[in-house]
């Protein structure tokens, strides 16, 4: 099997297991607080959009990449 199926196979999964944000707030706000204001973030392996997400609500100007077609597709229906 190739990378690119096992990501497509998990991409149903990946939201659920990564769904609960709060085991990272602490540390993207510690992140967030070391970046100037108006800084872009770039969202390499975005995956589904969870963490691209959350941080577009917190105002941040967001730019999400991921390899795998299935993961930006399910990001996109997230938007």
């Amino acid at each position: 099997m190739t990378e690119e199926n096992i990501w497509t196979r998990f991409t149903r999964s990946y939201t659920n297991v990564l769904s609960n944000w709060e085991p990272y707030r602490e540390l993207v706000s510690k992140v967030l607080d070391c970046m100037a204001e108006k800084e872009n973030i770039l969202d390499q392996g975005c995956g589904t959009g969870i963490f691209y997400l959350e941080l577009a609500r917190m105002g941040k100007k967001v730019i999400g990449i991921d390899n795998n077609l299935a993961m930006l597709s399910e990001a996109q229906c997230r938007l």
